[in-house]
């Protein structure tokens, strides 16, 4: 699956120092990966609500935004470790952002 944010905009995001090294590069593309699938999996219950075409380009910004959002989120608890507490604000804004885009009897 093709990212909907580059991974300088998710380095941007998090402040992480550039140049990266090759570890945190390679963090970063992980958890972005997993955020994208994640979000696509999120929005799948709505028709047209996730369009596996696109690209940084021409993903919406709200989805990009919760890919972000999911992909920080991800980096900052990459073991699962006090993730609890942070799981449902990252959620409540995630949902927030893609409010729109859910049908709401599926939401």
């Amino acid at each position: 699956m093709v990212s909907v944010v580059t991974i300088a905009d998710v380095k941007l995001a998090l402040f992480l120092p550039e140049p990266a090294t090759a570890a945190i590069d390679a963090r970063v593309t992980m958890v972005t990966a997993q955020a994208t699938d994640r979000i696509a999996r999120h929005l799948a219950d709505t028709p047209d609500s996730w369009d596996p075409a696109w690209t940084p380009a021409t993903a919406p910004a709200r989805v990009q935004r919760a890919v972000i959002l999911l992909a920080g989120h991800y980096y900052k608890h990459v073991d699962g470790a006090d993730a609890a507490g942070d799981d449902d604000v990252v959620w409540a804004a995630v949902t927030r952002l893609l409010v729109t885009d859910r049908d709401p009897v599926v939401a």
